[in-house]
């Protein structure tokens, strides 16, 4: 008698019968694939975000979701036990901080820096990975409410890198109560500039 995963059991079939488990499975009884809700809603949440733009970039950072009147964080109290979507019109009184340690920075570079390397191989099959580390000081300039004037210089020569308008047009929070950082996926336009034709006052740095 053989035994499944639930801790119940499967009588074996007779001599001469067919074992139905020795078939493939199909991916449901419909024999289709599921459909995955949340890929679909973040989807479906940037193009309604971004109305068809092309000047569009999205930006995905982890950190962590927080409580805007305690500053603790969210994922822990709202009661749900897996990686979830956090309705936009419910995080008002959310804010999202960017802060990763030292030791979640060494893996996710180790987790990247792999990545790349196992996809320039020529027998790899798929899209290849690549990436650029630079580093930038930033200087912003105030705009309006939504957008700042980002001025990058290339950190060791101070040399200008790029210059552009960046407003955001929408946050989507995503809190993972199982793990130690949440994250968040952002889209804003971006429009290059040159830095003469910009005037403003300087945000942070």
């Amino acid at each position: 008698m053989a035994h499944n995963t639930n801790g119940g059991s499967i009588n074996a079939p007779a001599s001469g019968q067919t074992n139905p488990y020795s078939s493939p499975l199909e991916p449901s009884f419909l024999n289709k694939e599921p459909q995955d809700e949340f890929v679909k809603e973040v989807a479906d949440w940037i193009a309604y975000v971004s109305q068809g733009r092309n000047d569009i970039e999205i930006e995905a950072k982890f950190g962590v979701v927080l409580d805007k009147s305690t500053g603790t964080r969210v994922a822990p109290r709202l009661g749900v036990l897996v990686e979830t979507i956090v309705d936009p019109r419910e995080a008002t009184n959310m804010r999202f901080e960017s802060k990763l340690s030292a030791r979640q920075h060494e893996h996710l570079n180790r987790m990247l820096n792999d990545q790349v390397t196992r996809t320039v191989s020529s027998s790899y099959p798929h899209a290849r990975m690549a990436f650029r580390h630079q580093q930038t000081t930033d200087d912003f300039f105030s705009q309006d409410s939504d957008s700042k004037f980002r001025v990058s210089r290339d950190t060791k020569t101070g040399q200008v890198v790029e210059c552009i308008i960046k407003k955001r047009l929408g946050d989507l929070h995503v809190i993972s109560p199982k793990r130690e950082v949440d994250w968040r996926i952002s889209v804003n336009t971006e429009e290059k500039v040159d830095v003469r034709s910009t005037e403003g006052e300087r945000s942070d740095q």
